[in-house]
């Protein structure tokens, strides 16, 4: 009868522990199945070096921390997670990227890009899709992809051919007409890299003292507010005694020198005699932040009409 006993005891001991160890096995390639879709761990390889930065793989699409991932092609980019709530923003010259994690959508440059891929957290760390770094690095070619058979993720990215910068402006050049600006069809709804860290020069046009005192703080960097770069030139030629047009790349070297005159933190934004808001067509206009937002493109020549004609 013990012997019996014993001997059941020592198979459950030995099933017990058999699985156990299936579990443990299956554990090591992919964590949370039960909450989600398989999340599998890989190698990673950065433009063809192995790399210890932390890798998952969800459903096929790979993704790497982001702090780690950051300092390893950036060492001065900065990771910041909110106080008060799951926003994390990843800051660089180049651009300003929010997000949350689970979130099907991140802030670039105060616009909203779709993400086909959430962030997730895994192990305390947050794992992002290769869209997150390539909007946080526009000068750049960023790549990150998975070959399943190797178990290993692939990053990659090297610098994007230079764009032509536009030709320097004679300060004080009078009413010659500023360079021509041919809006790309989707400019307010994107942003495509521009000239790279060093910005565009600072644009002025007119002189100090004219009726109508326009500064501008666009990110022209990254090729965005095209338009609206297009509609206050447009504005300045036709009246160009009356105006004195200053535009400043958001991202350049002079932002700082100019920022305090908008309100001293970084954001689109168009000042018009100091004047950021106004009334226009029965509503409330603010040139500031993304094109089509909280202004209409449109809605700049009308306002500086009225400027205009106030002084007279």
């Amino acid at each position: 009868m013990h012997v019996r006993v014993m001997c059941w005891a020592m198979v459950l001991v030995m099933a017990s522990a058999l699985a156990w160890g299936a579990g443990a096995t299956a554990s090591a390639g992919a964590e949370g199945k039960a909450a989600g879709p398989a999340v599998q761990q890989a190698k990673l390889k950065v433009n063809g070096t192995v790399s210890e930065v932390p890798v998952r793989v969800v459903e096929g699409t790979p993704m790497v921390a982001v702090r780690a991932a950051m300092t390893a092609m950036d060492a001065k980019a900065t990771v910041a997670v909110a106080a008060t709530g799951p926003e994390i923003m990843l800051r660089r010259p180049q651009a300003i990227v929010r997000f949350a994690a689970g979130a099907k959508q991140m802030v670039v440059d105060g616009q909203t890009v779709a993400l086909a891929t959430p962030a997730i957290v895994r192990q305390g760390s947050t794992f992002v899709p290769g869209a997150v770094l390539q909007a946080a690095f526009p000068e750049l070619d960023v790549a990150l992809t998975y070959d399943a058979a190797s178990g290993t993720a692939f990053l990659t990215y090297k610098a994007k051919p230079p764009k032509v910068k536009p030709a320097a402006v004679v300060l004080g050049s009078g009413p010659a007409p500023p360079p021509a600006v041919t809006p790309a069809a989707n400019a307010g709804a994107a942003c495509a890299a521009g000239s790279g860290d060093k910005g565009v020069p600072t644009q002025e046009f007119g002189k100090a003292g004219a009726k109508v005192e326009i500064l501008a703080l666009l990110p022209i960097t990254h090729g965005c507010h095209v338009r609206t770069e297009a509609e206050l030139k447009k504005a300045y030629q036709a009246h160009p005694n009356d105006i004195h047009l200053t535009i400043v790349d958001l991202f350049g070297p002079e932002a700082s020198k100019y920022l305090p005159k908008v309100g001293g933190w970084g954001r689109a934004v168009v000042s018009i005699n100091g004047k950021t808001t106004f009334q226009y067509n029965g509503r409330t206009v603010s040139i500031e932040k993304p094109e089509g937002g909280t202004y209409q493109v449109t809605d700049i020549g009308p306002i500086i009409e009225g400027e205009i004609a106030a002084k007279k």
